[in-house]
C-alpha cells in the first residue's frame, strides 16, 4: 500500500500565483464561450420579460391616442413707438390656466367623467391606491378625509391639465394644442374644445375690455361736457359782468385814451403860450379861461378812460384764460367722444385674437408602443441574462478546467466522467453497455488507465471512490469504473458502502442490502450476499454497517484479504469523507483513492476539506477525477479563458 505525500499549502499557494501571472487578455471566444453555456438562462430571461411586457402592452395598458389643434394668432399690432407685443409663451400659460381649464371642465362635463375624476370610481382595498390609503390610515391613526367640492374640481382639472399641452412657433405664430385620451373620440374632442374654449375666452375679453373702454370714455364724457359748460358760463358772467367785449373795442379804448393825452398836452402848451405872451387884454385872458376849461374837460376824460382801461385789461386777460379753458376742455371732450362713438361702433365687430386653421379631426395612436415594449423588454432581458451567466460564472467556485482544479488543489486530474442525461437510474448499465455509451466508455477506460499507470497490479486491487459532499456522482464515477474493470475480463466486486444514501442499489434492477455483520461472521455466504446483474461482468455487495467501528475491526480486514483472493479488483463506493466518518476509514484499506469533484459545482474550500481528512489519515489519494461534466461546454472552452477560473486552461 502506498501513500500519496500531501502538497505543501505554499507550495499549492505558488503554484495558483504563478498560474495566475500567466492571465491572457480578454478573450472574446471565451466569453462567447461562457455565453453559449448559459444560453438557456438568457433565452429563459428574455422569454420572461418578453411574456411580462406583452401581458402588460396588450392586456394591461390602455391605448392613448393624441389630437391636435392648429391655431393662428394675429400678429402683435403697433401703434407709433407703441408695440403691443405679447409672446406665444403667454398664449400657452393662458391655455393651461385654472379660468380656461375650469370652462372647459363645465363645457365637457368632466366632473361626471370617471376618467377625470377618480373619485367616481370606488377604490379596491387590494390596489395599488387602496393599500397606500389603508397604511396612511394605518400610519396615521385617522380615516381618510371625504373629498369637497373644492378638491375634486382641482384634481379634475389637474387631469386635464396633464393630458393637455401646447408648442408654438414664434416666427410663424402657429400655435398647437394636442390632447392626449383613452379614445380617438375622447383625445379630439378635448383638443377641440381646448380650442374653441381658449378662442372663445379671448372674445369675451376683448369685448369686457372694449365695455370697460366704452364706460371709461362715457364717464369722460361727461366730465368734460361739465367743465366746457362751466367754463363758458364763466364767460359769459365774466363779460355780463365786467362789460368785457373783445380785443377790438380794448384797442379802440386805447387810442381814444391816447388822444385825449395828447389833445391835453396841446392844451396845455397853448395855456403856457398865451400866459407867457403877459397879455392882460379882455381876449386873452377869455381865450386862456377857455383853453383852461378844456384841460380840465380833458383831465377828467383821461381819469375816465384810464380807470376803464385798467378794468378792461383785467377783464380781458382773465377773458382769454378762461376761454383757452374752454377751447382745451372743448378739445377733450371731442376727443373722447369721437373714441366713444368709435368704440361703441366697434362693440360686437372685434374678431378673435386666433384663428383655427386645422380642427381636430383625427387621432393617432401614441401609445402602448406595444412593439417598441416588447423589444425594449427582450432587450433588457437579454442584457439581465447575460449579465447573470457572466455574474454566476464569475462568482462560480467551482472548477471546468482540469489544468485550474490541478493547479488549485495541488493533485493530478487523471480523469473526467461526463454527464449523462437518463430518463430513470436504471439506464444507467444500459447506457455503459450499449454503443450509444462510448463517451462514458472512453472516459472510464482512460480512468482506468490512469489508476493502473499510477501503480502496481497488487496496489491496484483495493480503489475507494469518495468525495467531499453527496450529490457529486461519485456512485456513477464507481458504476463506470467498475464496468471497465469488468470489459477486460477481470474478477470484479463493487462494494457498496454508501447504502444509506441510495447508493449503488438506485442503479441495479434487483438490490438486496445485508448487515456487514452477517457477511463478516459467514451467516449469510458470500455466494449469497453478493448480487450478480445479467447486463454487466461485476458482482455488487450491498452491506450497510450498523457501528462504523466495524471497519477498524481485524474480521473487516481479513474480509477483504479474502475479497483480494478472489477478485481481481475491489471498487468501494464510500460515503462522502466529509458527512460520514466511514470513508476516513474505508480509505485506510484502500490502495488507492479516487476523489470524485463535481464539474463546475465543486468549491475549492470542500476539496481542501475533504483532502486533509484523507491525509490526517493517511489515505492514499490517487488524483482527482471531474464528475458530471458538460464534455460538449468543455471542448468548446478547453482552449479559451473562463471567467471563472481567470486563466488559460488549455489541456
Amino acid at each position: 500500500m502506498s501513500y500519496h505525500t500531501p502538497p505543501e499549502p505554499f507550495a499549492v499557494t505558488q503554484s495558483a500565483v504563478m498560474e495566475t501571472a500567466r492571465i491572457a487578455p480578454l478573450d472574446v471566444l471565451g466569453l462567447l464561450a461562457c455565453l453559449w453555456r448559459g444560453k438557456w438562462i438568457v433565452v429563459l430571461s428574455v422569454t420572461i420579460a418578453v411574456v411580462l411586457a406583452g401581458y402588460y402592452a396588450f392586456a394591461i395598458s390602455t391605448p392613448r391616442y393624441a389630437a391636435t389643434v392648429t391655431l393662428q394668432v394675429a400678429k402683435p399690432v403697433e401703434t407709433g413707438s407703441t408695440s403691443f407685443d405679447r409672446p406665444l409663451s403667454a398664449e400657452i400659460a393662458q391655455l393651461r390656466s385654472q379660468s380656461l381649464l375650469d370652462r372647459v371642465i363645465e363645457e365637457l362635463d368632466l366632473l361626471d367623467n370617471p376618467s377625470f375624476n377618480r373619485h367616481l370610481t370606488p377604490i379596491s382595498a387590494w390596489s395599488v391606491s387602496g393599500i397606500r390609503a389603508t397604511l396612511r390610515e394605518t400610519l396615521s391613526g385617522q380615516a381618510q378625509a371625504i373629498p369637497n367640492a373644492g378638491t375634486i374640481q382641482a384634481k379634475t382639472r389637474d387631469n386635464l391639465q396633464s393630458i393637455v399641452s401646447a408648442r408654438a412657433d414664434e416666427e410663424s405664430r402657429v400655435l398647437s394644442i394636442t390632447a392626449i385620451a383613452g379614445s380617438e373620440q375622447g383625445a379630439i374632442i378635448v383638443a377641440n374644445t381646448v380650442a374653441e374654449m381658449y378662442i372663445l375666452d379671448q372674445v369675451e375679453t376683448t369685448r369686457a375690455q372694449t365695455q370697460n373702454t366704452i364706460t371709461w370714455l362715457t364717464d369722460r364724457v361727461y366730465a368734460q361736457q361739465i367743465d366746457l359748460a362751466r367754463k363758458e358760463a364763466e364767460i359769459t358772467d365774466l363779460i355780463s359782468r365786467a362789460q368785457v367785449t373783445d380785443q377790438l373795442a380794448f384797442d379802440a379804448l386805447k387810442r381814444e385814451a391816447l388822444d385825449t393825452d395828447t389833445r391835453l398836452r396841446e392844451a396845455r402848451a397853448t395855456l403856457a403860450t398865451l400866459r407867457s405872451a403877459a397879455d392882460s387884454s379882455a381876449p386873452a385872458l377869455a381865450n386862456a379861461s377857455r383853453v383852461e376849461g378844456q384841460i380840465a374837460a380833458l383831465e377828467a376824460m383821461r381819469q375816465t378812460l384810464s380807470t376803464q382801461l385798467t378794468t378792461q385789461s383785467e377783464g380781458l386777460a382773465q377773458l382769454q384764460q378762461l376761454r383757452r379753458e374752454a377751447d382745451a376742455a372743448r378739445v377733450l371732450y371731442e376727443t373722447f367722444l369721437a373714441r366713444l362713438q368709435d368704440a361703441s361702433l366697434q362693440t360686437g365687430l372685434q374678431p378673435p385674437q386666433s384663428r383655427i386653421l386645422r380642427a381636430a379631426g383625427t387621432a393617432d395612436y401614441v401609445a402602448t408602443r406595444k412593439t417598441l415594449l416588447v423589444g425594449l423588454a427582450a432587450l433588457l432581458g437579454a442584457v439581465l441574462g447575460i449579465t447573470w451567466v457572466f455574474l454566476r460564472d464569475v462568482l462560480s467556485t467551482g472548477f471546468r478546467e482540469p489544468v485550474a482544479l490541478r493547479n488549485a488543489s495541488g493533485l493530478p486530474v487523471i480523469g473526467q466522467m461526463p454527464r449523462l442525461r437518463l430518463r430513470n437510474t436504471a439506464q444507467l448499465l444500459d447506457h455503459l453497455a450499449a454503443s450509444a455509451g462510448r463517451g462514458s466508455q472512453d472516459a472510464a477506460a482512460a480512468l482506468r488507465t490512469a489508476i493502473l499507470a499510477s501503480g502496481t497490479a497488487e496496489g491496484s486491487k483495493t480503489i475507494l471512490c469518495t468525495s467531499s459532499t453527496t450529490g457529486e456522482g461519485k456512485t456513477q464515477l464507481s458504476l463506470a469504473l467498475a464496468h471497465s474493470f469488468g470489459g477486460l475480463g477481470k474478477a470484479v466486486l463493487l462494494i457498496d458502502a454508501d447504502a444509506e444514501n441510495g447508493g449503488v442499489a438506485r442503479y441495479l434492477t434487483q438490490s438486496q442490502s445485508h448487515p456487514l455483520q452477517t457477511v463478516l461472521n459467514d451467516q449469510i455466504p458470500l455466494a449469497h450476499a453478493v448480487q450478480r446483474d445479467p447486463r454487466w461482468h461485476v458482482e455488487t455487495l450491498t452491506a450497510h454497517a450498523e457501528n462504523p467501528d466495524i471497519f477498524c475491526t481485524a474480521d473487516f480486514s481479513r474480509f477483504l484479504h479474502r475479497l483480494g483472493e478472489r477478485y481481481d479488483h475491489i471498487i468501494i463506493n464510500a460515503p462522502a469523507v466529509l458527512s460520514s466518518v466511514d470513508a476516513r476509514i474505508l480509505a485506510q484499506h484502500a490502495d488507492q483513492v479516487v476523489y470524485a469533484v463535481r464539474w463546475s459545482q465543486t468549491p475549492l474550500d470542500l476539496i481542501r476539506a475533504g483532502q486533509q481528512v484523507l491525509y490526517d489519515v493517511q489515505a492514499p489519494i490517487t488524483g482527482l477525477v471531474m464528475t458530471l461534466a458538460d464534455m460538449k461546454n468543455q471542448r468548446r472552452a478547453s482552449r479559451h479563458w473562463s471567467p471563472s477560473s481567470k486563466r488559460f486552461a488549455q489541456s
